[in-house]
């Protein structure tokens, strides 16, 4: 009876050691998929959205039923419409110090085919035609000092000719700084302040070209049989971003200022266009239908880490950054916005 004894403990003993070593393994195994989960989300982070403190985007969109001008935070976020008008604005440009936005509008126009150049407050209030005489105003962009503004009028609609003008940002004469018989629109003025570049139409060719900021010097950066346009220059002024179909559909390309160094970042079936540089250099937006419509995404300035900004059934296009590393945000004037974007 003792012997029987003996073996009961030492069977019970057996399982309750098989029972641990079972409990062990098991816990351990749960402790790897963890790991493997936690090492997982490590690996994706960099795909994770940062905005610095007070990083806007300004772009134009249809989401109210016609073109106005909306400000969002950069992963599209708290957006805003500055404009809420019947008439068309569209081609929002922020200024360097972060506090006025210059545009496009047809208020007051009889039709879109005589837009106006406009600035306004960052919040939206203010706004202030700057051209009167002339028109259709189209794409506008800043000088790095934001004394001036860049922009291109149509001169005859019906020979569909234009060129590239230089007001002040507090308005007055304009200069014109092309004065071709091409058609010379999509100014992008360089970080330094001594170089425009532009998109030039001739003889069925869409090429850019940069110029002296005083008009002097006119060169030719691309010249293939495909479109290009929609130049951008990085804040560092050694790369200008463009769109080009010269792959098949349009994507985004940079090249070096001097035109060298072309390279795809998008390489995409889908329609990418209108790229503009984060003020760090670090980022690109631009303007995409890859989802069947037209929205904003981001992508790292080598083309990876691709983001969608915006995720509209309507119209979100042409982007503009604003310098949240020099100029910090004006929360009033932004809630303010908020406040009556609720109503």
């Amino acid at each position: 009876m003792h012997t029987g004894a003996t073996a009961d403990v030492k069977t019970r003993k057996n399982l309750l050691l098989g029972g641990c070593v079972s409990i062990r393994t098991v816990s351990c195994f749960l402790w790897g998929i963890l790991l493997v989960l936690v090492a997982c989300g490590e690996r994706n982070e960099p795909n994770v959205q940062r905005n610095a403190p007070g990083e806007r985007i300004a772009f134009e969109s249809t989401r109210s039923g016609t073109f106005d001008i909306w400000v969002s935070d950069c992963d599209g976020g708290n957006a805003v419409n500055l404009t809420k008008g019947q008439s068309w604005n569209q081609s929002p440009a922020w200024s360097p110090d972060g506090k006025k936005i210059a545009f496009v509008s047809t208020r007051g126009a009889m039709s879109h085919r005589m837009s106006q150049l406009y600035v306004m407050d960052a919040d939206g209030s203010e706004p202030a035609k700057l051209v009167t005489k002339f028109g259709p105003v189209q794409s506008v962009c800043w000088s790095p000092d934001g004394t001036k503004l860049a922009f291109s009028i149509s001169r005859c609609c019906q020979d569909n000719t234009s060129d590239i003008f230089v007001i002040s940002a507090d308005g007055g004469e304009i200069q014109n700084i092309t004065n071709t018989r091409a058609e010379d629109s999509e100014p992008a003025w360089s970080p330094d302040g001594s170089k425009v570049a532009y998109v030039s139409i001739e003889r069925d060719k869409k090429e850019i070209w940069v110029v002296n900021a005083d008009g002097s010097n006119a060169v030719k950066l691309t010249d293939t049989p495909a479109r290009d346009d929609s130049p951008c220059w990085s804040p560092d002024g050694l790369r200008i971003a463009f769109s080009s179909d010269r792959d098949g559909a349009f994507d985004i390309f940079v090249m070096n200022a001097d035109g060298t160094g072309v390279q795809n970042l998008t390489n995409d079936i889908q329609i990418d266009t209108r790229p503009c540089w984060s003020p760090d250099g670090s980022r690109i937006a631009f303007t995409t239908q890859r989802d069947g419509n037209t929205n904003i995404y981001v992508m790292d300035s080598s083309g990876s880490n691709l983001q969608r900004v915006t995720d509209s059934v309507q119209h979100d296009d042409a982007v503009s950054w604003r310098n949240a590393i020099q100029y910090p945000p004006t929360p009033d004037a932004h809630t303010k916005n908020l406040s009556e974007n609720s109503h």
